[in-house]
């Protein structure tokens, strides 16, 4: 398991985490990394989301993106409408055109199709991009850092690993660098501690909310340093 672990920390690094993030293989390394420093960590909160309505719908085969559609002509500030423009602006494919299912371990640990790791996994990728409309950081290497630092109390052990190699990099890269951006993984961090703990809020029903009530609600405030609108 170590070896295994050690294998899948030197493909990241060489795979270059603060560059390309996007790119197919890039992806892969990073959702492998997750996936196995994740482990059974997350057992607890899957299986507490399991029992939410959205935890439900998603058992049953449905997931929020497929709603999306209703929003397109909502009112600009729309949550669900907000999202659609922010993935137009960034040219996005689905996440999961880069993420098998069937290929992933925790998947195969299910035990059944639809069980709740599956679940998990494909509603987890269903809310990322949503996660960048709530912190407003931009979909760039720095900007996933930065958004991974913002939710780092309510992700898996997976993405911590994430955080903290691509942290270690930017600081072997260069101290002055990673010194000049403390003030910005200071605010993702403040502001993640007031948040709400996002995988259990009612997706279906929140799209359609305007975008100050699901900040209200939530408390979740979004980026003035290092806005994707601003990029």
């Amino acid at each position: 398991m170590f070896l295994t672990g050690a294998k899948i920390i030197i493909d990241l690094c060489k795979s270059g985490i603060n560059e390309n993030v996007g790119e197919n293989d890039n992806m892969k390394t990073i959702v492998s990394t997750i996936t196995f420093f994740t482990g059974k960590s997350h057992d607890k909160v899957i299986n507490e989301w399991a029992k939410t309505e959205t935890g439900q719908r998603y058992m049953a085969g449905e997931r929020i993106t497929d709603y999306l559609y209703k929003y397109k002509d909502s009112d600009p500030m729309c949550f669900g409408k907000i999202y659609l423009e922010f993935i137009k602006k960034y040219k996005f494919e689905q996440l999961n055109a880069y993420v098998d299912f069937e290929e992933m371990p925790q998947t195969a640990k299910a035990g059944r199709p639809g069980g709740p790791k599956e679940a998990f996994g494909k509603f987890t990728v269903d809310c990322h991009d949503l996660t960048h409309v709530l912190s407003g950081y931009p979909p760039s290497s720095f900007g996933e850092l930065l958004r991974i630092e913002y939710f780092t109390d309510y992700e898996s052990r997976g993405w911590k690993v994430i955080r903290h190699l691509a942290k270690v990099k930017i600081f072997l890269r260069s101290p002055k660098e990673y010194f000049e951006k403390r003030k910005l993984f200071k605010e993702a961090r403040d502001l993640g501690r007031a948040a709400d703990n996002y995988v259990f809020w009612p997706w279906f029903d929140i799209l359609g909310w305007h975008i100050n009530k699901v900040r209200k609600n939530f408390n979740t405030h979004e980026t003035t340093l290092h806005h994707y609108k601003n990029h």
